[in-house]
């Protein structure tokens, strides 16, 4: 099996375990591969932890996690302090099975980190390094995975800590009626890995990216147009996410098997390109539609349009069959408008929305011959 099949391999088998989690997933690999670190903030209960201890146990290396609190130290993180080096006047801490000697980390409720935790946790982040004593040493670490309840923009030392995350989303509970259903009654759900990523190819998926995926003119050109309408918002993109872009999109191409990063591959920008989480990612998101029209964005925006024509189609219970077939027809002639327009996507992920749209349909259905039965 090759690298690129083992990624995918493991993307879907996380997506068929995962209810609702396709885009979180597909954020942790491109993380992963581009050498950048990726944040999840939502509600608890949201499958942010069990994401992330699935991934965490794909990859075939050092492992760190741990769940801060207002009561974790320094010694929590990165390891106690080596007391013979102390006597011989060096600072130095047992960093084994720590942070520092990761390489790939879960840290959740990671806006709990105290002040005395934050600047080597930064140094981690940003330059994979840690000073330990008198030395300073590299840390191994490939992907560090953050997690929270809420942003932690507000203190200036957190708004640091959030920028280190190239990669940010804010984790909606599961939507979607089909999917709740799943959710209730499935017994499908869990996740299952088939195969497992060492170091070597990690690193020869990330010299493929580097050396083999190419960026197109097109996309360059709409990357710089989305970039411009964005200044004109309001939304300045920092030099450090500028410089760090190509390699992320490169990275998202090369996991969506495209050895040339298209418009299509612009929809990761959604994720990286904005800076205050209030207004700022749905800006970002609609330009990212209007210039570049990726299928992934489409696809999103249709399935919410068509959940939200399912959703309101709720007939009174002593509603006439008249009433109730009218309904009906109303609410399925605008799925069958939603299943056009993602027809015309097209791809896997059309495909894949155009048969959860038919499922709509098939219910509505069903509740209007149950609905006519039962007056």
């Amino acid at each position: 099996m090759t690298v690129h099949n083992k990624f995918t391999t493991t993307r879907n088998e996380l997506s068929a375990g995962m209810i609702g989690r396709d885009d979180e997933i597909t954020l942790l690999l491109t993380a992963l591969l581009s050498k950048e670190h990726c944040l999840f903030v939502g509600p608890p209960g949201t499958g942010k932890s069990m994401l992330a201890d699935a991934l965490v146990a794909w990859i075939d290396g050092n492992k760190f996690s741990y769940l801060f609190n207002k009561y974790s130290e320094p010694n929590d993180v990165f390891g106690p302090i080596d007391i013979a080096g102390l006597k011989a006047g060096d600072h130095r801490r047992i960093t084994h099975g720590k942070l520092p000697e990761a390489h790939v980390a879960f840290l959740d409720e990671i806006f709990k980190a105290s002040s005395a935790i934050l600047n080597s946790l930064l140094k981690i982040l940003n330059e994979g390094k840690f000073t330990n004593g008198l030395t300073e040493v590299a840390c191994p670490l490939k992907l560090c995975i953050g997690a929270s309840n809420e942003w932690g923009t507000e203190a200036k030392e957190l708004a640091a800590l959030f920028d280190r995350f190239m990669l940010r989303k804010w984790v909606e509970p599961v939507s979607g009626e089909d999917q709740i259903d799943r959710l209730m009654f499935g017994d499908d759900i869990g996740v299952t890995l088939s195969t497992r990523l060492t170091m070597a190819e990690l690193t020869q998926a990330q010299v493929d990216i580097r050396d083999n995926v190419m960026v197109g003119v097109d996309t360059k050109d709409a990357m710089h147009e989305i970039r411009r309408k964005l200044t004109s918002e309001g939304v300045i993109v920092g030099d450090r996410r500028l410089r760090k872009t190509t390699s992320i999109v490169k990275s998202f191409a090369w996991l969506n098997g495209h050895p040339v990063a298209t418009t299509d591959d612009l929809e990761i920008l959604s994720h990286l390109w904005w800076v205050h989480p209030d207004s700022q990612p749905q800006i970002v998101l609609d330009t990212i539609a209007d210039i570049a029209r990726p299928s992934g964005l489409l696809v999103a925006q249709h399935l919410a349009d068509a959940n939200e024509v399912f959703a309101s189609f709720k007939p009174a219970s002593n509603a006439d069959p008249i009433t109730i077939a009218n309904e009906s027809t109303t609410a399925i002639v605008k799925l069958k408008q939603i299943m056009r327009s993602l027809e015309g996507v097209g791809g896997p992920r059309g495909t894949t929305a155009v048969q959860r749209v038919k499922k709509m349909i098939q219910d509505i259905h069903l509740s209007q011959v149950s609905n006519v039965d039962l007056l």
